[in-house]
């Protein structure tokens, strides 16, 4: 509620515009209207009296404030999620509020130890490990409004093919080799390794790679194993493209050449 209070020893007419509505004007010594729009608002006032000269007082200007909302608060998820563990990406939380202005803001990243913003309204958490994270948060403005709420968010782990043992060997027969390779994959933290794909490809007489074929999936454990028959005379190439994919789909690729006579 806004009240514009007139003193005059004659009868006076008030004049009044808030924000871009059209000017109003009140009879009386005392005015009121409401001003509902959220944020800044200008008012612009000026009475005149009635004296046997009129007299008009220069206009004024005013601005009502009014916030209802609480500070909106940000982070920077898609940035850290897109980068790989460790992450090369801090965590960083901020808070604004552009009306009343934002008091304080404090947050806990996985039920740890609380955290106040800056002067900037920015609490920064560092790097965040590979996994599942939740981000907590509660940020209050000057006038008492508050956010709360909270984030989950998931770090990439990189999954890691482990050295490859790879046995040629066997018999020898009528132009067929017999070689075998064992691929275990393995990851950098704690998240397990969800699937492990093992393509065998040959190289052609022009030099270009095709696939054989010949495609094997990991156990539970994230081993391959396969034992190929070659049946081709003399010198060619193979290589066994290893593909694996972690519990929260942090993906790697591997290949491993292998000569055979």
């Amino acid at each position: 509620m806004v009240t514009l209070t007139v003193t005059d020893e004659s009868s006076v007419t008030t004049f009044y515009g808030v924000g871009d509505a059209p000017v109003q004007s009140h009879a009386g010594s005392v005015t009121t209207f409401t001003v509902s729009q959220e944020g800044a608002t200008a008012i612009v006032f000026w009475s005149v009296d009635k004296a046997p000269m009129p007299n008009t007082e220069l206009a004024r200007t005013a601005y009502a404030y009014i916030d209802r909302s609480g500070p909106s608060v940000s982070a920077n998820l898609a940035e850290v999620q897109a980068a790989r563990s460790p992450s090369l990406a801090e965590l960083r939380l901020g808070a604004r509020d552009g009306l009343s202005g934002l008091m304080l803001m404090t947050a806990r990243l996985d039920g740890g130890e609380a955290r106040g913003s800056s002067p900037s309204g920015e609490i920064v958490f560092g790097r965040p490990s590979a996994g599942s994270h939740v981000l907590t948060y509660e940020a209050l403005d000057m006038v008492g409004n508050e956010t709360t709420g909270s984030l989950w968010f998931a770090v990439k782990d990189t999954a890691v093919v482990a050295p490859a043992k790879r046995v040629l060997g066997g018999t020898r027969k009528r132009g067929v080799a017999v070689f075998s390779l064992v691929a275990a994959v393995r990851s950098l933290d704690a998240t397990l390794v969800a699937a492990t794909t093992v393509t065998l490809e040959q190289k052609n007489s022009r030099g270009v790679w095709g696939r054989s074929g010949t495609t094997v999936v990991s156990d539970m454990n994230g081993t391959v194993s396969k034992t190929v028959k070659i049946r081709k005379a003399g010198t060619t190439y193979w290589r066994w493209r290893v593909a694996a994919t972690d519990t929260i789909r942090g993906a790697v690729s591997a290949t491993i050449t292998i000569k055979t006579r």
